[in-house]
């Protein structure tokens, strides 16, 4: 089968993509068609848990943070990935950008993941040893199918 990239507008699938338009145009009105549908806005398992580990292993290589989770916050803001808030007295408080693939789409995971590499090689990690060995640690999503 031939895969495709659509774009779904005013309730209708376009192509979104030189190829799909050569095969969309060889198609007449009114003929369906099968299309393999993936929302390419969302990332793997994969993706968001190699994230995760990059994080955890720079958590583990300092002192000053006594939990990860306020690690991983800390080093968003710092990265720049997060909101800035302005109280009334003019006090500007940074928050955060969730990275759940619901919140935060493929383009900017992609750079969040970059800015920490970046950031691992500013603090003396070489860059391709700490992402093979996030990579190494890194779940295989495929063993938590049929968990529940």
């Amino acid at each position: 089968m031939t895969q495709v990239l659509m774009r779904k507008e005013f309730g209708g699938l376009r192509p979104d993509s030189e190829d799909a338009y050569r095969i969309l145009n060889k198609i007449g009105n009114g003929a369906s068609v099968t299309v393999d549908v993936r929302d390419m806005s969302s990332r793997s398992g994969k993706q968001h848990g190699f994230f995760f580990v990059l994080v955890t292993l720079l958590f583990e290589s300092q002192e000053y943070f006594k939990d990860c989770e306020t690690f991983r916050k800390c080093l968003l803001i710092k990265l720049g990935f997060c909101d800035l808030h302005t109280f009334q007295d003019g006090t500007v408080v940074p928050v955060a950008h969730s990275v759940k693939p619901s919140k935060m789409l493929v383009d900017e995971f992609k750079r969040l993941v970059d800015a920490v590499l970046d950031f691992a090689v500013s603090v003396g990690f070489d860059r391709k040893e700490i992402e093979a060995e996030a990579r190494r640690r890194s779940p295989d999503p495929r063993q938590d199918q049929g968990r529940g």
